[in-house]
C-alpha cells in the first residue's frame, strides 16, 4: 500500500501538505520558501534539518504568539507522534543554534 493511501486511511496528512504551498514567508532578513524547502537570512543559505524546517514554518506564521509545547507536537510532528514533549526543547535549541549565527533571535 503506498504512503499517501496509509495516509489517507488514517487521516493524517504532513504537516509540509497541510501548510505549505508554494508560498514564501518573509520575516525580518528571514525568507523560508516552502516549494524549496529552504531558508536564507538575507542573501545566505541556511541548512534546517526537515522537522526544523516545519517549526519554523509554524512559528513563522504565527508569529507573536505562545504555544505549548503539546500543541507543537499535535500541529507539526501530528497526532500519532511517538516523540516525548522535550523533543520540541530538542528542536527548538538547535533552531536557536543555527540562527544566531546570522543575528537571528527566535523568541518564544
Amino acid at each position: 500500500m503506498p504512503l499517501d493511501s496509509i495516509r489517507h486511511e488514517i487521516g493524517r496528512e504532513d504537516y509540509w501538505e497541510r501548510h505549505c504551498s508554494e508560498q514564501s514567508i518573509e520575516l525580518g532578513s528571514l525568507h523560508l520558501s516552502c516549494a524549496a524547502n529552504s531558508v536564507r537570512a538575507g542573501n545566505v543559505q541556511i541548512f534546517l534539518r526537515p522537522m526544523e524546517l516545519r517549526l519554523l514554518h509554524f512559528l513563522m506564521t504565527h508569529p507573536g504568539e505562545v504555544h505549548p509545547r503539546k500543541r507543537l507536537l499535535k500541529e507539526i510532528w501530528g497526532e500519532w507522534a511517538v516523540v516525548g514533549v522535550r523533543t520540541v526543547d530538542v528542536h527548538i535549541r538547535r533552531l536557536r543554534a543555527t540562527l544566531q549565527p546570522f543575528g537571528l533571535e527566535l523568541k518564544m
